[in-house]
């Protein structure tokens, strides 16, 4: 009598073993559908039994640079992230105007609105928004060619079209005056200045501090002319005069204690105190002098 008893049979599995007792290996195991990626590189394949293992087949796309269409092309699990907007300009004369082109909703949409077109007037500006300045008017000389006319025309010898006007007089255009402060000389303005001939924006700077000193001499180059300065000799733009002496602490003494806190001991540049203290013991002396004499 054979003692052996075969086992039962199991539902086949991907193990390398004939589960089933049916006398083949990993039998009839059907593959199963998967997906892999995000975006753009989402993929799809089957996982099938392979020497006993299961095997993916899905293999995810490869990123691209992101783009304004409503996928997510970098694969980064965010859809049009990342774009930066784009200046835009529109409309011509009275009506140009700005904007910047974003992307919404998978497109490029531009905010740039141009302004609404005027009636046509003779100032030098395209109120129609046509193209044409002034055109179909009667407006007199334009003597500089620069299309506004002499009447309106700040600098009629000059053309300058943009009619900028920083400079002192305020019924001439820059092309036709000259600076008042440095200020203006600064980010190119030196080169409206046309008529002063300014070669860079040193001359321009030069020039207006040439003028301060003509205007109101200026020696100790504070910024405060002379004949107003509490302390022509040593610079002191603030013109701090604490005991109201009329002569600023710059060329003055301490006369109280109270003179030298807060860093007000600083303010007593003649004096030449190094600290607080010195500021200090400069009074006390003082006091003390005058007390005994």
């Amino acid at each position: 009598v054979d003692s052996c008893a075969p086992g039962l049979p199991t539902a086949e599995s991907c193990n390398g073993v004939d589960d089933d007792c049916d006398g083949l290996t990993d039998d009839n195991i059907a593959p199963v559908p998967t997906t892999c990626g995000v975006g753009a590189c989402r993929a799809t394949g089957e996982s099938t039994c392979q020497d006993g293992v299961m095997v993916d087949s899905c293999a995810p796309g490869l990123p691209t640079a992101e783009s304004c269409n409503g996928v997510d092309d970098d694969c980064d699990g965010a859809v049009d992230d990342g774009i930066a907007p784009v200046p835009t300009t529109c409309g011509v004369g009275a009506c140009a105007s700005t904007g910047a082109l974003t992307c919404v909703g998978g497109a490029l949409q531009d905010s740039c609105v141009a302004g609404t077109p005027g009636t046509e007037t003779c100032n030098g500006i395209d109120d129609n928004c046509n193209g044409a300045v002034d055109e179909g008017l009667s407006c007199g000389a334009d003597s500089d060619d620069d299309g506004v006319p002499d009447a309106l025309d700040n600098c009629p010898s000059v053309p300058n079209p943009g009619q900028l006007n920083t400079g002192g007089d305020p019924t001439k255009g820059n092309a036709c005056d000259v600076p008042t402060n440095k200020d203006e000389c600064k980010a190119n303005g030196w080169r409206t200045f046309t008529s002063a001939g300014f070669r860079n924006q040193g001359q321009c700077v030069a020039f207006v501090e040439r003028a301060d000193r003509v205007r109101g001499r200026d020696g100790d180059r504070d910024g405060i002319p002379d004949t107003s300065d509490n302390c022509p000799a040593i610079a002191n733009s603030s013109q701090l005069d604490s005991d109201n002496n009329g002569r600023g602490n710059a060329c003055d003494v301490p006369k109280s204690r109270n003179e030298c806190s807060n860093n007000l001991w600083r303010s007593f540049t003649l004096a030449g105190f190094r600290n607080q203290n010195q500021c200090v013991a400069f009074v006390n002396l003082v006091s003390w002098f005058n007390a005994r004499f």
